[in-house]
């Protein structure tokens, strides 16, 4: 089960498992003129600590309050102002653990902090990502390392939990974290776009004669002649997005316990039944919000329990929402990603 994966005290289980994102993540929305780079190094400052026996008794609270104020979502406030129990609970686990959890944290906060300085305040124009690699770099640090933390933590504690060796677990785990996030990019685009960050690689919208600042406009103004050049850039775009949460519902597949199975998988079918969602909305997408129906998602959960969860069954329901069939998990040693097929 979750409990035997990560032994949390319950507090810091109960309050993390719905609202651990803020705690690295959603720092870089807040608003430009709140000193994030000072509260998102003092929280790295302390999860550092963690694995070395220094507790966070010496949590800079000020520098993490200057925070709160950006913040609408009251559990969210509420687990800021109560980082000290969190990272005190953190400070319980074994020391294998603390370990794994003070990596991936470091590693999601640089990404973060990459990502305060490439769209800081006071931009006179919108910042986008030069390539590809930049974006593949941002999605492994904020979302990737998160499949792979879980993927170890997992091998730690659990025994004959998965029916594929341990390397093409990791790196499946890899390409559907940071498929997760392309996805969550991709929805959030117009709003990042009123923000000044730019998501979609300049050298990609460059070979539709757009920019960054030409795309941000075009959204802002609903110009649909310029939206229209996108249209290829979104075709390719999705198409790498199923890609990569294709390679998690394959890890889903070489899961054992059906707890962790129905866990891992749902992401996925949600993900790639949104994919199919922005496929039909085009270049509408960018200018209205696509979600999957909640009767659509409370429907896959009841075929989920009904049987869905067998290899067979769960195989269908990815079928049934476009998942690609890996064919060889392979590490590659180009950008292919192993094989990968309809």
């Amino acid at each position: 089960s979750i409990d035997e994966v990560i032994p949390l005290h319950d507090y810091a289980f109960d309050v993390t498992r719905q609202h651990a994102d803020v705690i690295l993540g959603n720092w870089v929305h807040l608003d430009p003129m709140i000193h994030k780079e000072a509260g998102l190094a003092e929280l790295r400052r302390c999860i550092a600590q963690v694995p070395q026996g220094r507790i966070a008794l010496e949590l800079d609270l000020p520098k993490v309050a200057q925070c709160l104020p950006g913040i609408a979502s009251a559990p969210e406030r509420l687990l800021l102002q109560r980082l000290p129990e969190v990272l005190q609970s953190m400070g319980q686990l074994s020391p294998s653990d603390q370990q794994h959890i003070g990596k991936v944290c470091e590693t999601i906060a640089s990404g973060q902090e990459l990502d305060l300085l490439r769209f800081g305040a006071g931009a006179a124009q919108v910042q986008g990502l030069s390539d590809q690699t930049e974006l593949d770099d941002y999605t492994w640090r904020v979302a990737g390392c998160v499949g792979q933390f879980w993927t170890d933590l997992a091998e730690s504690h659990l025994s004959d939990w998965r029916s594929q060796p341990l390397s093409n677990m990791q790196h499946a785990a890899k390409r559907y974290g940071m498929g997760l996030q392309r996805l969550n990019l991709w929805r959030d685009s117009a709003a990042d776009l009123a923000q000044g960050r730019c998501y979609w690689p300049a050298d990609r919208l460059a070979q539709h004669g757009l920019e960054a600042a030409t795309l941000a406009q075009a959204v802002a103004q609903r110009d649909m002649a310029v939206l229209a050049r996108m249209g290829p850039c979104i075709s390719q775009g999705l198409s790498e997005i199923r890609r990569d949460l294709s390679w998690g519902l394959a890890y889903s597949l070489a899961v054992r316990p059906w707890r962790l199975r129905m866990a891992s998988a749902l992401p996925a079918l949600i993900g790639l039944r949104t994919v199919q969602a922005l496929e039909s909305a085009g270049i509408d997408a960018l200018l209205q919000s696509v979600r999957v129906p909640r009767s659509w998602v409370r429907g896959l959960m009841l075929k989920l329990m009904l049987g869905g969860l067998s290899i067979a069954g769960l195989s269908a329901l990815g079928r049934s929402v476009g998942a690609l069939r890996v064919t060889d998990w392979a590490r590659p040693s180009g950008p292919a990603d192993g094989t990968i097929s309809p």
